[in-house]
């Protein structure tokens, strides 16, 4: 390299890669390759970094430098680095025009280092292929098998690629058959550059696939375009459409989101699979493969009620979701099922929804795939005083279940129980014994149901992972080190559930050190979902981190709140994202209403405040302190802190419609009425403001769980 290593690794910590375009490096392949991999002395994947951080210049000679980097990468001493660089290396060499490059590159792959690597061993049957060597791809590729531990989609969908490609290049199979073949990967595999490859090299004339098949290719590589769906697809409808049948897991399901989430087309999509549902029920009326029939009918009644659904007539979407059940493949798509039916009914009969879920619950795979229906259920059958029914339900879910939902349901059965609306069979202290136990990491029903029984929830302290030299965590760990912090995502959802828990923390500890404070907030929050995560006292310093504290403190204390409930609603709110803007037109870290923020400034000036009005609502100085006053407000007019937080989200003439409601049908205690507001978003925004609260008072102020629980509920006299 052209500068010290030192200066050099200051640089591609930023990001900037000024050295490497500015480097004198030589013409011949192996020599620049070999002078790059000194990027190795500074982490084992550097040069990897730096290729991808090159990936984003267009120019001709960015692409060249691209594959040096990743070249010298394959150098590294740790084996994810390898890999990952075997892998980037892949289509990037299938689409060079260097044939020279090939030859030297060819040199490097076949040394002894790389023959146990098996990302690399794909990367060299790509080398042969782009070298025209084909009878060389189908003899590494042929009789290859890797290793349970070693198999990887990633390369063996590229290994099975590159064989059928071969193998019809040298007319070893016919076109049926390599096209099969082809289409059964490409309709499966999630390999974008796979795909973009086939794409991009094989025109109509010169493919296996034809038409209809390689229009499907673009609708994977942009699964979200919907309008591409529709466009793309429908061509294949002029000859009957028994390709949809052929792939039934792929293509139905492409073209039926595309008619549900495209407005202009949902008429004709119900059509259309209207009719081929009533084809489906005249078995003479087609031949199809039986390995596809029952899929297909899943398919088609799914996406039939799916789109039937969209137009609004939920009554004919629940007949197709009906029979789409008696296919459902797996576990995952019952219960998709059984949430389609429930929602539907939940929007129309609530009582038929209740009966529904009593009698389908045993028959649901994952609880948590339910648990917003089932807090829908808890609360209107709370709003409605039907504690029968909340006992009848949760002694089904005692039965067949465990978990959060189960620990809501054991909460309500115990305020019931303890308010006397429920005649007690059991002692109220199992309820909330239970609760405590399957609450597992819902700090809300954990906390509520520790306060209530004496008790604190144990957290375990600070466990780093150790980092190990060429280990996993060690290369994913390097990206927001070295300046690649934007594409280290990809990377780690393709290793996550490979990595313990303590290793997940250090990445979200990497993400937070690196400024990507959100994306820390929810990588945590996804991996306390696990099933063998235990709260951790880091992951609450993770969840909820401590920024703006001078001016929340300040605030907090200036209109008698204690600091955590402040930093709880901000958390909230908006994650103290100082620019957020909701989408309905919220501001700032309190996410204030432009015409609330404005009343609260003005309110604030004849109060004897500073003068706010007409101000940039978004500065955090003004949104926290206008953001403070207004709960302050609110806290007054509601007498509580708990139904202020509920104005503050919902809205006060909302709050005033349910105080009402609850009146008549005789008052609730706060946590039971917060259990009953008819709004979602409103009753989850009430209980995570008590959590954040909690969780800050905790590890940042040193007070107990009960204190803050009580400060929340207190009744101001």
């Amino acid at each position: 390299m052209q500068i010290p290593l030192e200066e050099a690794r200051a640089l591609l910590e930023n990001g900037d890669l000024s050295f490497i375009f500015q480097a004198d490096l030589p013409d011949n392949f192996a020599q620049a390759r070999s002078r790059l991999a000194e990027l190795i002395s500074i982490h084992p994947g550097a040069p990897f970094y730096a290729g991808l951080l090159v990936s984003q210049n267009p120019s001709p000679y960015a692409r060249n430098l691209e594959i040096l980097l990743f070249a010298a990468a394959l150098g590294s001493p740790s084996p994810p680095v390898q890999r990952e660089a075997a892998l980037r290396l892949i289509p990037l060499i299938l689409e060079s025009l260097n044939n020279s490059v090939m030859s030297d590159l060819l040199r490097v792959l076949n040394q002894r280092a790389y023959r146990e690597n098996y990302a690399v061993h794909t990367l060299r049957a790509a080398v042969h292929y782009r070298l025209g060597q084909y009878n060389d791809v189908i003899r590494l590729l042929g009789n290859f098998v890797y290793s349970a531990s070693e198999k990887d989609r990633r390369y063996s969908d590229w290994d099975s690629a590159l064989y059928f490609f071969s193998a019809y290049k040298t007319g070893l199979y016919d076109d049926q058959k390599t096209g099969e073949e082809i289409i059964s990967i490409l309709f499966n595999t999630e390999q974008a550059g796979l795909l973009r490859w086939v794409l991009n090299t094989y025109s109509f004339d010169n493919s296996p696939l034809n038409v209809n098949e390689l229009l499907v290719i673009p609708v994977r590589l942009r699964p979200d375009d919907y309008g591409l769906a529709i466009r793309n697809l429908t061509p294949s409808l002029e000859d009957g459409g028994m390709i949809f049948f052929r792939h039934p897991a792929s293509l139905i399901g492409y073209l039926g989101r595309g008619f549900q989430y495209t407005s202009g087309v949902r008429s004709e999509g119900a059509d259309l699979f209207r009719a081929w549902s009533a084809m489906l029920d005249n078995p003479d009326s087609y031949v199809m493969d039986s390995e596809n029939l029952d899929l297909s009918k899943f398919m088609v009644f799914f996406y039939a009620g799916r789109i039937i659904r969209a137009m609004g007539n939920l009554n004919e979407s629940m007949e197709y979701f009906y029979r789409a059940l008696e296919f459902a493949p797996n576990e995952v798509q019952s219960d998709a099922v059984y949430w389609y039916l429930l929602t539907d009914l939940l929007a129309m009969d609530q009582e038929a929804a209740v009966d529904l879920a009593m009698e389908t619950i045993e028959h649901w795979n994952d609880m948590s795939t339910f648990s917003a229906i089932m807090d829908r259920i808890a609360s209107f059958l709370v709003r409605q005083r039907q504690w029968d029914r909340i006992s009848e339900l949760y002694y089904i879910l005692e039965r067949n279940t465990k978990g959060p939902v189960l620990a809501q349901y054991a909460w309500i059965m115990g305020r019931a129980i303890e308010e006397g609306f429920i005649p007690g069979e059991n002692s109220v202290e199992s309820f909330f014994r239970l609760t405590f136990t399957e609450a597992e990491n819902s700090i809300y029903y954990g906390s509520m149901a520790a306060n209530k029984l004496g008790e604190e929830i144990i957290l375990g302290d600070e466990n780093p992972a150790a980092v190990f030299s060429g280990s996993e965590l060690e290369f994913l760990l390097g990206f927001y080190e070295y300046g690649a912090a934007s594409y280290a995502r990809t990377f780690i959802n393709a290793r996550e559930n490979e990595l313990s828990i303590n290793e997940l923390r250090a990445i979200s500890q990497a993400m937070a050190e690196a400024g990507r404070l959100q994306e820390s907030i929810n990588f945590t929050a996804r991996y306390a979902r696990r099933d063998d995560y235990e709260l951790n006292r880091q992951d609450l310093y993770l969840l909820y981190p401590r920024l703006y504290m001078e001016v929340i403190e300040r605030h907090a204390f200036e209109y008698g709140f204690e600091a955590e409930i402040l930093f709880g609603l901000i958390h909230t709110e908006s994650h103290f994202m100082a620019n957020a803007v909701s989408r309905v037109g919220a501001l700032g870290l309190s996410q204030l209403m432009p015409a609330t923020a404005e009343d609260m400034a003005g309110r604030l000036f004849r109060a004897g405040g500073p003068d706010y009005r007409g101000a940039n609502f978004s500065e955090p100085e003004i949104n926290v302190h206008i953001g403070a006053f207004y709960l302050r407000n609110l806290t007054n007019l509601m007498g509580s802190i708990m139904p202020a937080l509920i104005a503050y989200n919902g809205g006060q003439g909302n709050l005033r419609r349910w105080q009402a409601q609850d009146a008549a049908g005789g008052p609730l205690p706060l946590d039971l009425f917060l259990e009953s507001v008819e709004f979602t978003e409103t009753r989850e925004y009430g209980k995570r403001v008590l959590s954040a609260a909690v969780s800050y008072g905790y590890v940042y102020y040193d007070k107990s769980m009960d204190e803050i629980i009580r400060e929340i509920y207190r009744i101001i006299e």
